[in-house]
């Protein structure tokens, strides 16, 4: 038999796989807080020459600039702010493509659909809380990262 499902210890051993992981996600979680925290990237205008303008003393204003140029050429952040607002939505049609293709064909429809309902509840009651309870990009992906491991499993049980 496949993965020793139905052996006396099988429990257990979801139980010990699923403590390893969070304790795992617990400490990447932190990591990831820890160097957020810094900043990483600093606004720092260039002159005409390329060079770092704070050096020659023009503070972004390179020869025939005006302040619109200098503005524009400094090395600022990203539109981080755009992908932040659009990655859940991305998210949710990535995994609903994902969970689509694993519906086709399960070992077996029965056990396949009750496993699924721990899916269809958290789903609705994360969908239902969303304007209360809004969590991270992280978070979500997170849980977009579990839902896709369980759908596996339950594709193949």
């Amino acid at each position: 038999m496949l993965g020793g499902q139905g052996d006396e210890w099988d429990a257990q051993n979801d139980m010990v796989s699923a403590l390893v992981g969070s304790l795992l996600m617990v400490g990447v979680v932190a990591l990831l807080q820890r160097t957020e925290a810094r900043p990483r990237f600093h606004s720092v205008p260039v002159s005409l020459a390329g060079r770092d303008a704070r050096a020659s003393g023009s503070e972004g204003t390179g020869v025939g600039w005006g302040e619109e140029d200098a503005e524009r050429n400094t090395f600022a952040h990203s539109n981080a702010r755009d992908t932040r607002k659009h990655f859940l939505p991305i998210a949710v049609v990535c995994y609903v493509a994902f969970w689509i293709a694993l519906a086709i064909h399960p070992l077996d429809r029965s056990d396949w659909l009750l496993e699924n309902l721990l899916i269809f509840i958290s789903v609705t009651v994360l969908a239902l809380t969303y304007g209360k309870f809004e969590f991270s990009n992280f978070s979500y992906a997170l849980i977009l990262i579990f839902l896709a491991f369980h759908t596996i499993g339950a594709h193949y049980s």
